[in-house]
């Protein structure tokens, strides 16, 4: 497992998230409870923008090791972003279904009507 946890390191270096998430799953598959293999997913989850998956696994980093500041600064990063995701879309679902403002009636056109001259 340690091997995948260090191929996991060196695809996050290269930005490549999900060769990087790969790994860190082959790792949990070895040793479910390990530390850093939850980390690193938990991480990489926040970076792919899975903020629910990456919070989880942070957290059940905080439930092993409570005193985990890597952790908790990462799960602090991804709690900021799920706040910023949720004003966006707030902001987008209050315009979706907010009331309508009435519509103002419309002038009839009074045509060209054209006097004559006399």
């Amino acid at each position: 497992w340690s091997c995948h946890l260090n191929r996991a390191a060196c695809f996050d270096k290269m930005q490549r998230l999900d060769d990087a998430l790969a790994e860190a799953n082959k790792a949990l598959d070895l040793a479910p409870n390990n530390l850093k293999a939850l980390f690193r997913r938990g991480k990489t989850y926040g970076l792919l923008g899975r903020l629910e998956e990456g919070t989880a696994d942070l957290q059940r980093v905080l439930t092993l090791d409570g005193d985990n500041k890597a952790a908790k600064q990462q799960l602090a990063l991804i709690r900021q972003k799920q706040k910023a995701q949720d004003d966006k879309d707030r902001k987008v679902f209050s315009k979706m279904f907010a009331p309508r403002p009435a519509a103002k009636p419309k002038p009839k056109p009074e045509g060209n009507l054209k006097e004559e001259s006399k």
